[in-house]
């Protein structure tokens, strides 16, 4: 009988952070994907097929952490059906999630991690007649997967968006909080990080800080709380890859906002470690520059009104000490002899501190 379908359905995975590819794992994985299915194309091209199935992957679709070659392979499968439906012929591509069973996700450690990330297997039988409902449509690219929303849409998100989740309403809910007013607003997890850091006290921020890694590590490894994770334990002696470290900065980037080295969990080795690599970075808040703003604007309005009044010495007087607050926030300005002083003072002052100097300095209690 005449040939009238193709299924494409050959892959091979060789995963790891995108420091360790080279050409050669890459060209592993494409010749796979890529070179086979391009021969089948170029093959049958004449031939008028029904069908041209690609089996692609969502890693293709969504990216994978630690699979930068396998996500580039499949998507070009997906640019393939694009191709050849451009040119008038048959193609589907089939962006699969995981399948059960024996295969490419099989595993005990791939099946914890894509679990966690909220893809459920498949049943064989089940994916295959969402196939025959996908070919009986006509569809040209089309995404299959089990997915559990609560965990796959916070885990693809960035702080504060999902763009390409964020019209499936699935997706929006799980993302979405309800604010006083009742509207649906999108969580944004490292402003409100902020804002919890900038109501605690200097101790109570780096318990938080400890707390929010211990909570993340003991997530990315699939505990169900964090009672192992301790403060001092190396995360190689916890069990971690490179695989389960990019998810663990991918997590505490979401968590807090900051763009973090993809070196973050090798640079650091524990939790206590990271945990002060955070308190480090994260700014102490608007909170605390609104309130030194609102202090000065104060200020400003009793110097104001006091000048208007003063002699001409008190009005010297003021301007001498407005001038040596300026040096305190001017790096540029401050003394040879000191470089760099008054704005470590000022960096490392509390609220008090700065409010005590300025009224000290302008004589204004």
């Amino acid at each position: 009988p005449a040939l009238t379908g193709v299924v494409h359905t050959a892959g091979v995975l060789d995963d790891g952070v995108m420091e360790t590819l080279s050409p050669q794992r890459l060209a592993g994985v494409m010749g796979a994907k890529v070179e086979a299915a391009w021969h089948l194309h170029e093959l049958t091209r004449d031939l008028g097929l029904e069908a041209f199935v690609l089996f692609s992957s969502l890693a293709g679709t969504v990216g994978g952490a630690g699979q930068a070659n396998y996500a580039a392979a499949n998507a070009c499968l997906d640019g393939l059906a694009a191709l050849r439906r451009a040119q008038g012929l048959s193609a589907t591509s089939v962006a699969w999630g995981r399948w059960a069973g024996d295969g490419l996700a099989a595993g005990e450690a791939r099946e914890s991690w894509a679990h966690r990330g909220g893809v459920a297997p498949m049943e064989p039988g089940d994916a295959l007649k969402v196939l025959e409902s996908v070919l009986g449509r006509g569809e040209e690219q089309v995404v299959v997967a089990d997915v559990d929303w609560e965990r796959f849409a916070p885990r693809l998100a960035t702080a504060r968006s999902a763009p390409l989740v964020a019209e499936i309403p699935e997706a929006r809910r799980a993302l979405e909080t309800t604010d006083d007013d009742g509207a649906g607003t999108v969580a944004d997890p490292a402003e409100a990080l902020r804002t919890e850091l900038g109501a605690l006290s200097p101790a109570e921020k780096d318990l938080r800080l400890l707390d929010l890694v211990r909570t993340h590590v003991a997530a990315v490894l699939g505990h169900s709380t964090d009672e192992a994770i301790t403060a001092d334990r190396a995360f190689k002696d916890l069990g971690f890859d490179s695989l389960t470290a990019v998810e663990l900065r991918k997590r505490l980037t979401g968590a807090t906002g900051l763009r973090l080295p993809a070196t973050i969990v090798f640079d650091h080795p524990t939790p206590q470690l990271l945990a002060d690599r955070l308190r480090a970075e994260l700014p102490e808040g608007a909170r605390r520059f609104d309130s030194v703003v609102g202090e000065l604007d104060r200020l400003a309005s009793d110097i104001s009104a006091l000048v208007g009044e003063a002699e001409d010495d008190a009005r010297n007087e003021i301007s001498l000490r407005l001038k040596a607050l300026l040096q305190l926030c001017s790096p540029a300005e401050e003394s040879e002899s000191e470089p760099g002083r008054a704005a470590d003072k000022l960096a490392s002052a509390s609220d008090d501190d700065v409010f005590d100097f300025i009224s000290n300095e302008l004589g204004i209690s």
